[in-house]
């Protein structure tokens, strides 16, 4: 099991219509380092990261797709969970900057999916292996969004119109750490079943 505790990773990725003719204010120059091009004969600024991806042209050699993202990102958390471990994934910028596509992504095709439908795959097939050697496997999962100061259960039963979804609740110790209290869901038979 690799030994790290927390990765940091920035992916930047293509224009989005409206910004088609603008020049590019960032720059991957290698797997590490992201580089804030600057105007007006200013020096560049450097900033290291775990991991840096280029996912700005797929024609480039050191294009990041979906699959390389997981790779790099997220497939080693499956070895935490393994070992017993608690995981995170927490992806974190400004509204339009693609967090969606990289967590999310497409389910189809399977080549467009992001890391988060990837890791609950990965999960659910090693605890169907596990099961069929006769093992017992208990998964938990929580899925939250913070948007506009705001949390949402992303598990949480959809609602009708009419009622609104109970937020969860947050208590935050003053000397120690927070906790949050989100409903329950029942078990799922299958990610896709969680994920729809």
């Amino acid at each position: 099991m690799s030994g790290e505790a927390v990765v940091v990773g920035v992916r930047l990725r293509p224009f989005v219509g409206y910004e088609q003719g603008q020049s590019a204010c960032l720059e991957i120059r290698d797997d590490k380092t992201v580089s804030v091009l600057c105007q007006g004969g200013r020096e560049a600024k450097d900033f290291a990261f775990d991991v840096a991806m280029d996912s700005t042209d797929k024609t480039k050699d050191n294009y990041v797709s979906q699959v390389k993202c997981y790779e790099l990102m997220a497939k080693k958390m499956i070895e935490h969970i393994i070992a017993g471990y608690s995981t995170c994934l927490f992806c974190y910028g400004q509204t339009g900057t693609g967090k969606t596509t990289t967590i999310m992504g497409s389910p189809k095709p399977v080549s467009e999916q992001g890391l988060l439908l990837r890791l609950i795959n990965d999960l659910f097939e090693f605890a169907e292996s596990q099961r069929e050697q006769g093992s017992s496997i208990n998964l938990k999962v929580q899925m939250l969004e913070v948007y506009n100061e705001k949390i949402k259960d992303l598990l949480a039963p959809k609602t009708d119109s009419f009622t609104r979804q109970k937020p969860p609740e947050v208590h935050v110790h003053p000397k120690h750490v927070s906790m949050l209290r989100a409903p329950r869901i029942q078990k799922q038979k299958a990610s896709t079943t969680v994920l729809s």
